[in-house]
């Protein structure tokens, strides 16, 4: 994988405490802008429309952007995203060292 992503999606199911290295699909990588795309993307993918904020299958995605950690002047965000009790979609920028190094 190229263009600032790392290639790898980590999947972390907290009920079986189980850990999954997934490939980042390439078309998701292009066809989305930056984590925040693939981020709601992902949401659509992993829930379903009647997932409730507290159901097991709720999901929480964290990440960073193609050009977090470059020298590209104010790319250090990343982002949370999730599915908010009051609408669909629910996402929170976050600063600092954390994203870098969680790309």
């Amino acid at each position: 994988m190229e263009y600032g992503w790392a290639g790898k999606v980590l999947f972390v199911d907290l009920d079986l405490g189980e850990c999954e290295v997934k490939e980042l699909d390439e078309s998701l990588a292009l066809g989305y802008l930056g984590g925040r795309g693939i981020n709601a993307r992902l949401l659509y993918d992993e829930t379903s429309a009647g997932t409730r904020p507290l159901d097991p299958d709720y999901v929480l995605i964290l990440s960073s952007g193609p050009l977090v950690g470059t020298e590209v002047p104010l790319c250090n965000r990343g982002v949370v995203t999730t599915k908010s009790p009051l609408s669909y979609y629910s996402m929170s920028l976050f600063g600092g060292s954390f994203a870098p190094e969680l790309k």
